[in-house]
């Protein structure tokens, strides 16, 4: 985390803020960012596609459109993957009423219709050829991201135990002492790294190896 490439990007990122943002965004959440978009006070936001509908209800139709960041100057792209899903407990006393369950909430059907309400990109490829998929435009682009062969995927460490605890209680509140100007960005990479290596170790000695 600490590599002189990403301080180089956060030094740039950092130079938007009060000039390209507001200042305000140093203690705003998603609600009040989303507050900011949809009355017209901040001209873009970026945020996945599951709040497209929620723009759609407060702007209505043509007044706002999704689209993907450019790729890097190399040309690639990097995808985040979400870090939700569906789970069945080992010891659950229905567990094919379970697997029922979670096989028609991840059918054609259910994940199209579902999407379709949220504006998201179904998990299900056979979802992929419906009408409401080839009518999104900023889901068909976001397909041919998908499937080109210089997008990469990014897989959080969210094996770790404390990761979500981190990123909320340690590192959100470091950038904002970052956006303060009371922390340097090379102390927060450094911490990041820090905090990172250590939760690591920890699992390493608990599970031995990175699943």
């Amino acid at each position: 985390m600490n590599d002189p490439r990403h301080l180089e990007f956060l030094q740039k990122y950092l130079s938007i803020y009060g000039k390209d943002t507001s200042l305000a965004d140093i203690a705003s959440g998603y609600k009040e960012m989303v507050a900011a978009f949809d009355s017209g006070r901040a001209a873009m936001i970026q945020h996945n596609f599951g709040s497209f509908q929620d723009h759609l209800k407060a702007l209505g139709e043509a007044k706002f459109n999704a689209a993907l960041p450019p790729p890097s100057l190399n040309g690639n792209r990097v995808l985040v993957p979400v870090a939700n899903g569906y789970g069945i407990f080992k010891t659950t006393r229905s567990p094919d009423a379970a697997w029922q369950l979670l096989s028609f909430l991840m059918s054609e059907e259910s994940q199209t219709y579902w999407n379709s309400k949220v504006g998201q990109l179904p998990t299900n490829v056979k979802a992929w050829d419906s009408d409401y998929v080839k009518s999104t435009p900023f889901l068909q682009e976001a397909l041919a991201a998908f499937r080109d062969g210089r997008t990469g995927r990014l897989q959080p460490p969210i094996y770790l135990p404390d990761y979500s605890n981190l990123v909320k209680q340690r590192l959100e509140p470091n950038f904002q002492k970052v956006l303060a100007g009371t922390m340097s960005p090379e102390d927060f990479l450094s911490g990041w790294a820090e905090i990172m290596e250590a939760s690591n170790q920890q699992y390493r000695q608990k599970n031995g190896s990175i699943p």
